[in-house]
């Protein structure tokens, strides 16, 4: 810190910076990590802690800089009168656990949209036909479920040409908070896990 303080003739130290994210910078250095509470998810903030952190010299440390969270959302769901589940999620919520034991295989035939392809959300089918185990899976990993939709239109693509199945059935929407993606690595595509096969 000594090249960022200044001293008047008493020996007083002047730093003109925020006293509120200096706050949080000396949590870091007493504990040794970054005491965000619910503030990680605030981008804004993150990104000001981080421009706080490199001008106090902690930019060396970048495996410690302090990342913002952001609500990632799965949906588990099942057509009426059908006991498959298929699970609608980012693709490194289920690649990014390689011991899922082939718990899911990936629908081939879907993803293909813009929105998709943006968010590397995919489609999986559950080799369980237990819901309970499904949800309990995600919880395990820190999702908590927010809403069950009944009666909602679904639509399932089943062939390369677009064959699709239509159908009423019920949504269960769970959530986790997660480092935002500008913490990720800059590689979009997780790891191939061995397990995972496709439809």
């Amino acid at each position: 810190f000594a090249a960022v303080l200044d001293r008047d003739e008493g020996s007083a130290m002047f730093v003109d910076r925020s006293g509120d994210l200096f706050g949080y910078i000396l949590e870091y250095l007493r504990c040794g990590h970054w005491l965000l509470k619910d503030r990680d998810k605030d981008q804004d903030f993150v990104n000001a802690l981080r421009d706080e952190a490199t001008f106090y010299g902690l930019d060396t440390m970048t495996d410690y800089a302090p990342v913002s969270k952001i609500s990632e959302f799965v949906t588990v769901w099942q057509f009426q009168n059908d006991t498959s589940l298929y699970v609608d999620c980012f693709e490194q919520t289920i690649r990014e656990d390689p011991n899922h034991q082939g718990l899911f295989r990936l629908c081939k035939y879907t993803g293909g949209l813009p929105l998709d392809q943006q968010t590397c959300t995919k489609r999986f089918k559950a080799t369980s036909h237990s819901l309970q185990s499904v949800i309990a899976y995600f919880a395990l990993r820190g999702c908590t479920l927010q809403q069950v939709i009944q009666n909602s239109m679904l639509t399932h693509t089943t062939s390369a040409d677009g064959q699709t199945r239509s159908g009423f059935g019920t949504q269960y929407i769970l959530s986790r908070f997660v480092e935002h993606p500008s913490s990720w690595s800059s590689s979009a595509s997780p790891p191939a896990s061995r397990r995972a096969t496709n439809v």
